[in-house]
């Protein structure tokens, strides 16, 4: 009988007082109450804003660490912070809602995967090359630095600052047969954070190929990867949750544009899916949340009826299914920059155009087809070098509508986003359509506040604003560019320019993403055709934008 089997069958609850028992209510209870009193809709239960242990939750941590005993004390997990740390025993706490039986059983389960599957080893190789790439650095850095004796001191500040900032970031590469995977199942396992800092992953699925994966490399060699990646996660994860006072997680989008049954019918990736599961469940609040767009009929089909099985029932509302109707979804977690570039990543129809004095521009064209009742979306990056876009729409088959929506993000002069005294990103209020957005921070709920939580302090009502504005991050609904506009056969192509006005608003400088929209939902029985150009115009050396006009 494996170690597993008997800690399912143990009980722990003779080792578990009243007393314990009742803290950990109290601890459920004040989490609870703090979730109802920030009043986000958009956050309901926490799983974004996660501060770190409240008074009552640092009670019931010390109480777990005394009834785990040797299994936070013995070698070699003691001196892993990430392992036996008061923030990883917060995750598995509030992962399995202070159920302290099923959090004993979760952490020894957790201990025990790590020997069978070598995760310690795995740990000790990581560190020493970390420790490696560090000092070899550090080296060359000091040997450039007495070469050159002009080194420009202000570079190198910033060099330091930007790396050093998340030492633990990594890539595909970075892991043993990474370079093989990457092929096969690719991913961009740290590609920005979130306003509260979680880390973001971005995985475009319907891109991947686990067959090939496996006519290549065997599933113990995947799984020994994906090992890997779990104990370059919990190193991360530590590391940001220290130095944001907060309870930092992943927070995952999943493009599920081109998944089909030919995806979700491969019987050894379940299989592989089942096995992963059994360690995951084993270090619980690692997760943020998954938003899966563009997802299909097949795989809302597909999570209903099986996949979501495999998760248990407070990770499931981790899980967001969207259609292409995402955006105002998710652009409150992620900045629209990094959104872009992400959803465009292969995108064939951009071309590069080089402009006068060496300044590039870029041109966009292409033809779309249009089912019957269906949109497509255009996107395009803009910061604070755009001059002005030129827009050409023509409808070959027949009336298509087309509009644009801006999403802007302000930036200081170091070319970061703005933060607020506190080190959070600012909430972008001009940057987003009126009223649209007066909920989403707080506008709409500032009353409801004070009546749920029954005379809170000043000092506590701050706090709630501030999660409110932290957890809607940039701006959610856009602000209209070019409003919808039918264009006809009849009236030939449109031809409209974009001016800087239009696009950044009164922001002065800013960054973010255009999504020129081309719709034919108002014909729900024939398709259609459209030809676009976009022509974005920089500004060339000798010119710069004068930011008083803004």
């Amino acid at each position: 009988m494996t170690l597993l089997a008997i800690l399912k069958m143990t009980s722990f609850a003779t080792i578990i007082s009243p007393e314990i028992l009742q803290a950990c209510d109290l601890a459920r209870g004040a989490l609870t109450k703090l979730a109802k009193a920030s009043n986000n809709p958009k956050d309901p239960f926490f799983d974004l804003e996660s501060p770190l242990a409240l008074p009552e939750e640092a009670i019931v941590v010390n109480h777990f660490r005394s009834l785990l005993g040797s299994a936070v004390t013995d070698e070699p997990q003691c001196n892993f912070p990430e392992i036996t740390g008061e923030i990883t025993l917060l995750r598995c706490l509030r992962g399995r809602v202070f159920d302290m039986e099923d959090c004993l059983r979760t952490f020894h389960a957790h201990i025990a995967k790590r020997k069978e599957h070598g995760l310690n080893i795995i740990r000790e190789r990581i560190v020493q090359n970390m420790k490696a790439k560090a000092e070899a650095k550090t080296k060359a850095e000091a040997e450039a630095k007495s070469t050159d004796s002009t080194l420009d001191a202000t570079a190198a500040t910033t060099t330091t600052t930007t790396t050093t900032s998340d030492p633990h970031i990594y890539d595909m590469e970075d892991i043993k047969n990474g370079t093989i995977f990457k092929k096969y199942v690719f991913c961009i396992p740290n590609c920005g954070y979130t306003p509260q800092g979680h880390v973001i992953i971005f995985t475009p699925a319907g891109e991947h190929d686990t067959r090939g994966m496996l006519s290549e490399m065997t599933a113990d060699d995947y799984f020994e990867y994906l090992m890997e990646e779990l104990v370059r996660r919990q190193l991360q994860l530590e590391y940001l949750s220290r130095k944001h006072n907060r309870l930092i997680k992943m927070f995952q989008i999943v493009n599920c544009s081109g998944i089909g049954v030919w995806h979700v019918s491969h019987r050894a990736a379940m299989v592989f899916s089942e096995r992963l599961k059994v360690v995951l469940q084993t270090w619980p609040e690692g997760m943020a949340r998954v938003s899966m767009i563009n997802t299909p009929w097949v795989l809302n089909n597909f999570w209903n009826n099986f996949f979501q099985y495999l998760f248990p029932m407070r990770s499931r509302r981790k899980f967001m299914m969207y259609s292409t109707q995402y955006r105002d979804e998710i652009l409150h977690l992620i900045d629209p920059t990094t959104l872009g570039k992400l959803l465009s990543r292969g995108n064939n129809d951009h071309q590069q155009q080089t402009g006068e004095n060496g300044k590039d521009g870029l041109v966009m064209k292409g033809d779309l087809e249009l089912a019957a009742g269906s949109a497509r979306e255009v996107m395009l990056h803009v910061d604070s070098s755009c001059k002005e876009i030129k827009v050409i729409v023509e409808a070959t088959t027949r009336d298509v509508e087309f509009s644009c929506k801006g999403y802007i993000s302000r930036i200081n002069s170091e070319g970061e986003r703005e933060k607020d005294e506190n080190g959070d990103l600012k909430q972008e209020s001009s940057c987003s359509s009126g009223g649209d957005t007066g909920g989403d921070t707080g506008g709409d709920t500032g009353g409801d506040t004070g009546g749920d939580t029954g005379g809170d302090t000043e000092g506590e009502e701050k706090d709630n604003v501030k999660r409110r504005q932290s957890t809607s991050g940039s701006s959610t609904k856009g602000r209209i560019v070019f409003p919808k506009l039918m264009v006809t056969q009849s009236t030939g192509k449109l031809e409209s320019i974009l001016t800087r006005e239009q696009i950044f608003g009164n922001v002065q400088k800013g960054t973010g993403i255009l999504m020129f929209s081309f719709s034919n939902k108002h014909s729900w029985l024939r398709s259609n055709k459209v030809s676009y150009s976009i022509v974005k115009t920089l500004f060339t050396i000798d010119e710069s934008p004068n930011p008083e006009k803004f």
